[in-house]
């Protein structure tokens, strides 16, 4: 798994120019469109009519106080909230969206949050049960969670802890050519039937966890958080509305 000094490196200026060449260098097929498209206006508007009509099934339609979009990039998804002050903690180091304010640490622990935010997240961390209890420490009698990660629903044979298939991995990665080319393979599997056989594999190049409504939602209540809806929306992604508890 990453360090955190690893992460920090791959999220610095995330989807910039050195991190579309580095990756396209080793993943020929992921292009400067698709890399440009990942967050684009288009996208994110469609999260964020997910977002408002989460906050609308929950009751929460009223002018928040403080609202926190954690590892929200540039805070894209808090434009379409009411709310008189508006931050967001990323790490990447990117600029702030105007009426947005980038917090540092400090800040983070000083804010006192009536919503938080974390939306494709969960997914890239090493260790998601720390990073939700961080969550759940930043928040009070009253603060409302909202979660999104991918709907990354695939199948796959069991046979990852097979000798043989471990064996056939460890000679692959050995030539990088061929690697590629069932690396390639394994992604569009999965893309266009959802399904990894055996001599193939999932690619693991950010997210390291996937999650399905039930999971997510058990996944939170195990943390302490009250789960009040999760479900696969229009915008293709799982949406969680959680309270403190």
């Amino acid at each position: 798994m990453p360090t955190d000094e690893e992460l920090g490196r791959l999220y610095d200026d995330y989807r910039g120019e050195a991190y579309f060449k580095q990756r396209n260098h080793f993943e020929p097929w992921y292009t400067r469109e698709f890399n440009d498209a990942l967050g684009a206006e288009a996208e994110m508007q469609s999260r964020r009519d997910v977002l408002a009509n989460v906050l609308v099934e929950g009751n929460l339609t009223g002018r928040f106080g403080s609202v926190l979009d954690y590892g929200g990039d540039r805070g894209q998804m808090l434009s379409v909230l009411n709310a008189t002050m508006k931050s967001v903690y990323d790490i990447s180091g990117v600029a702030p969206d105007p009426g947005v304010i980038a917090i540092d640490e400090e800040a983070l622990q000083r804010g006192s949050w009536d919503l938080i935010l974390c939306c494709h997240v969960l997914e890239h961390l090493p260790d998601p049960r720390a990073h939700v209890q961080k969550l759940l420490a930043l928040g009070h009698p009253g603060t409302a969670y909202f979660f999104e990660v991918p709907n990354e629903n695939f199948h796959s044979v069991r046979a990852s802890s097979w000798l043989i298939q471990k064996t056939w991995l460890t000679w692959l990665v050995k030539y990088p050519w061929l690697f590629r080319k069932f690396d390639f393979l394994s992604r569009n599997l999965d893309y266009h039937f959802h399904f990894v056989p055996p001599v193939l594999f999932f690619p693991l190049c950010e997210h390291l966890n996937f999650f399905t409504c039930a999971g997510i939602t058990s996944f939170l209540k195990s943390n302490g958080f009250k789960v009040e809806s999760a479900s696969v929306r229009d915008s293709g992604h799982i949406a969680v509305l959680a309270r403190w508890s």
